[in-house]
């Protein structure tokens, strides 16, 4: 692996954020790199913990900004789609962690049978750029 370092012990794997110079950026490559890698932990059933820590004193800088910068964001979202995030975000501001989560949790597999969510599935597989609705249809 490239940007991740793994060490185990005791049921507990500790995943190690390789990429200092940009201070841990998620670039693709790197979440790529998580991804398998916390696939094959959940495959496999040995682990009990996973701990996901940074190699410096910067944990994670958050997204590549370098890489969306250079990404056409429109290939990847739907108008649609942002406005209902962005209006669960908001909505669950106030509630207590628990209720937020079991709200998130039912917002999403409720949007998730929205018509631009499907097509950017259906795009997905088929490898083809998504044609989004863009007209809200579906009030949370």
């Amino acid at each position: 692996m490239e940007f991740l370092s793994v060490r185990k012990d005791e049921g507990i794997t500790y995943v190690t954020l390789q990429n200092p110079r940009e201070f841990n950026a998620l670039s693709l490559k790197l979440l790529q790199e998580l991804d398998s890698l916390l696939q094959e932990v959940a495959e496999k059933r040995e682990v009990k913990v996973v701990v996901i820590e940074g190699s410096t004193k910067a944990f994670c800088a958050g997204h590549s900004l370098r890489e969306i910068e250079n990404m056409n964001l429109n290939l990847f979202q739907s108008l649609n789609i942002i406005e209902l995030g962005k209006r669960m975000f908001y909505q669950q501001l106030h509630m207590e962690d628990f209720q937020a989560l079991n709200y998130a949790t039912e917002v999403i597999a409720l949007n998730s049978k929205h018509p631009d969510a499907v097509e950017g599935i259906r795009a997905f597989f088929e490898k083809r750029t998504p044609v989004w609705n863009d007209n809200l249809k579906t009030r949370i």
